[in-house]
């Protein structure tokens, strides 16, 4: 399995049929389509993209996760099965506050139709709170 993570600065931006956003800047891809992003050596296609290869090691299993997480889903994969559940990326309030500025978080609201005022700590535990509402 690849993490491919988007670098770029657009807002959205879909790749070899996976959306990426300010948002959801990471996939998880099969082996199989590693060739859609890196060539034979492993170099990206793209300059605003790193593709890592995943060993099992680095995968952790769903029982060791942080329970105070929001699960914001990933496009599925062109190919996918029409019932498919696609990948899940967990968000918290550190995460989305981390590596931002006030204005990417701002726009990461504006996405979601949330009021853009207040501090980076606000902004962040709106959006948190927002997914968790969408997780019923």
């Amino acid at each position: 399995m690849y993490l491919i993570h988007y670098k770029g600065k657009c807002a959205s931006i879909t790749i070899q049929g996976i959306k990426f956003t300010y948002s959801r800047r990471s996939a998880n891809i099969p082996d199989e389509r590693a060739t859609d992003f890196v060539n034979s050596k492993g170099v990206p296609y793209r300059e605003d993209i790193d593709v890592i290869k995943l060993n099992k090691s680095d995968i952790v299993p769903e029982k060791d996760k942080t329970t105070n997480t929001v699960k914001m889903f990933d496009g599925a994969e062109p190919n996918a099965e029409p019932n498919a559940e696609p990948d899940v990326v967990p968000v918290t309030v550190q995460e989305i506050k981390k590596g931002r500025n006030l204005d990417e978080i701002k726009d990461m609201c504006m996405e979601r139709e949330l009021d853009t005022e207040g501090s980076k700590t606000e902004l962040a535990e709106r959006i948190v709170a927002y997914e968790n509402s969408l997780q019923g």
